[in-house]
């Protein structure tokens, strides 16, 4: 057990301090050219996702070992009760944050909702444009919430990977609308086709 929770331990500790970047990069790139698989976590602060089991593996089988070792059920340790208090109050306070760095705020972002006016009767979905330049991104997650909200079918959308055929998640780019609009003649979907600009909160027809 002892070379189980050891060896989970030390995985886990690789998973969090090799992803650490510095002003050259990160130590990631080793298991990302050696380690097989390694290329299918392409956000590398997903690994954690990896690391959270070998954690309870290490746990568990640290505990395991200690009643082997010591002969004695860990509960009637003095030092164990007092130790595992200790940690477990630095894995809560290790988990506080008082910082909000992802700037989401939910009254702001239902004041954005509200200010959505309700689509032509015609429209059966829609597709979003935008008059002035934001982040791409930003627009495609949008034009879900929106589509949630006035419970209307959605064009976009935000995925680590595009439908076959589909044109372009760039809706900045010129041939944006006409790729769009290709996509829903493939799919027929044009009947009752709409579009919402993000901008001047005005509806249109296709």
């Amino acid at each position: 057990m002892a070379v189980v929770s050891i060896a989970a331990g030390a995985s886990m500790a690789a998973m969090i301090l090799l992803p650490m970047r510095f002003s050259w990069g990160s130590a990631w790139v080793v298991p990302w050219n050696v380690v097989p698989g390694a290329r299918a976590i392409r956000a590398i602060g997903r690994v954690m996702l990896a690391g959270v089991p070998l954690a309870m593996i290490a746990i568990g089988a640290g505990r395991a070992s200690v009643r082997e070792q010591l002969d004695a059920p860990v509960a009637r340790l003095r030092w164990f009760r007092p130790v595992a208090l200790a940690c477990a109050a630095v894995v809560l306070l290790e988990q506080l944050n008082i910082s909000n760095p992802e700037q989401v705020f939910r009254q702001a972002e239902l004041d954005i909702l509200e200010a959505v006016p309700p689509p032509p009767q015609d429209c059966r979905s829609f597709f979003v444009v935008d008059s002035l330049p934001n982040n791409i991104w930003h627009a495609e997650i949008g034009a879900m919430l929106i589509s949630q909200h006035i419970d209307l079918p959605t064009l976009n959308g935000y995925s680590g990977f595009a439908p076959a055929q589909f044109g372009t998640s760039d809706i900045y780019a010129p041939e944006y609308r006409d790729l769009m609009i290709a996509w829903a003649i493939a799919k027929s979907a044009t009947d009752g086709l709409c579009r919402y600009d993000l901008t001047t909160h005005e509806w249109a027809i296709g």
